[in-house]
């Protein structure tokens, strides 16, 4: 299959901008499947609440792939803004890809979360 993005470009940092609705978390989405499916460490910081569907088959109606999802709604354990820096120990020493939701938090708790995860 021929991807938009080629594969020597996910070694690499990559973003993802765009204006709404221009196919940013369809491209980021692939990506992610790519990576994991490599066996690469992959952790995405979700600001919208939408990357929980990676846990689903495409269709949903069976399991997807087998991402630790940490906060939001859908969330296997809850977040709050001062998580950040045992969240970002979890992710760099674990081997387990990661979700990170913090959709549900206010905007000045995402900043604190993320600083904290960051540092």
């Amino acid at each position: 299959m021929t991807y938009p993005i080629p594969d020597e470009a996910l070694n690499e940092h990559i973003a993802f901008l765009g204006s709404t609705g221009a196919g940013k978390t369809w491209a980021a989405k692939t990506a992610v499947e790519r990576l994991y499916a490599a066996g690469d460490k992959v952790c995405v910081i979700d600001p919208t609440g939408a990357w929980f569907g990676l846990r689903l088959s495409r269709d949903g109606t069976k399991n997807g792939l087998s991402f630790a999802l940490l906060g939001g709604d859908h969330g296997d354990v809850q977040l709050t803004e001062h998580n950040g820096e045992a969240v970002a120990r979890y992710v760099v020493e674990g081997a387990h890809p990661a979700v990170i939701d913090i959709s549900t938090m206010l905007l000045s708790e995402q900043r604190r979360f993320m600083t904290a995860f960051a540092e």
